[in-house]
């Protein structure tokens, strides 16, 4: 998940986040200046209000990637292994709790950068 997009969870709230994920997922679309507010596909979405936070946040004319529900799950689904991890489960119940193998779990870790010291 892109670091804007993150900021537009931050600024609408993740449920105009997901309509935005379910209406424009994996495209990209540019922020519109605010007197363009009133017709511009975002807005069509989750209002102008809303839209209106995004451009005070991130600024207008910058192109905004709308993630697919799948990298979402993905990042959701990571976030829950790192906490399994940090709450004291080994990487063998968290392998068979997510119906993945035990190197893809040190790899979520590795890559969230998580301490493996304690392993």
């Amino acid at each position: 998940m892109t670091t804007q997009f993150k900021h537009v969870v931050d600024v609408v709230g993740s449920e105009a986040a997901l309509k935005l994920v379910k209406v424009y997922s994996g495209t990209t679309l540019r922020i519109p200046a605010p007197k363009n507010i009133k017709t511009h596909p975002i807005s069509l979405v989750i209002g102008e209000k809303l839209t209106l936070a995004i451009i005070n946040k991130i600024g207008h004319s910058f192109h905004l990637y709308i993630p697919k529900q799948k990298t979402l799950d993905k990042v959701a689904r990571d976030q829950s292994i790192v906490n399994d991890y940090l709450n004291g489960k080994n990487c063998q119940v968290i392998a068979i709790k997510y119906q993945m193998s035990d190197r893809n779990v040190w790899r979520i870790l590795k890559k969230t950068k998580v301490d493996l010291t304690n392993s």
